[in-house]
């Protein structure tokens, strides 16, 4: 699109043929824009779309001060690091997730009521501080505050001078540890 269409269009409504015209200029040119952020065809396509119907959406309400094509990038721009958030945001829930079903499994045998079933939660406590004891210093240490003071892993983080990711780690290696462990019992 030359120069001048692109002045032009900021003068004037958008129209279905305007519209048309835009998307066929710009839509491949943006999927493999937003590509290159969210590494996934589908998602940038998702998000193109996305882009073009907030677009013909607001068609008699948008006020373009800059060229077309720079307004689209910066919206698939925008959208894509909006996506990415989001993305981070749902793979840490999941995560925490995770942790918190492999906790539930691992304590639902030291709940154990019968006297039968009380010999098994004295066998898997025993299997459980041996493993405990045997983890490297810093797992250990995450892993303790994490049960034993019920710390989150951002206030572990700042007590051992870890970063979240650190912490994560450790009480991930921990679980696993205690998993390999009383694997017999699972």
């Amino acid at each position: 699109m030359s120069k001048k269409k692109e002045l032009q269009l900021k003068s004037f409504v958008i129209t279905e043929f305007t519209f048309k015209t835009i998307f066929s200029d710009y839509y491949i040119r943006l999927c493999l824009y937003a590509e290159t952020f969210v590494s996934n065809s589908s998602s940038a396509e998702d998000i193109v779309q996305d882009a073009f119907f907030r677009l013909w959406n607001k068609k008699d309400d948008l006020q373009i001060d800059v060229s077309i094509q720079a307004y689209l990038y910066r919206t698939v721009h925008n959208a894509c690091i909006h996506f990415l958030r989001h993305k981070k945001v749902s793979e840490k829930h999941g995560e925490y997730q995770k942790i918190k079903l492999q906790e539930a499994e691992l304590l639902y045998y030291s709940t154990l009521e019968t006297s039968s079933k009380a010999i098994l939660a004295e066998e898997l406590q025993h299997i459980i501080l041996d493993t405990v004891n045997s983890f490297p210093e810093k797992t250990k240490e995450a892993f303790l505050l994490s049960r034993e003071e019920d710390l989150k892993n951002q206030e572990i983080a700042e007590r051992l001078n870890l970063s979240i990711k650190a912490v994560e780690y450790h009480i991930s290696k921990a679980l696993l540890s205690l998993r390999k462990a009383l694997n017999d019992y699972l």
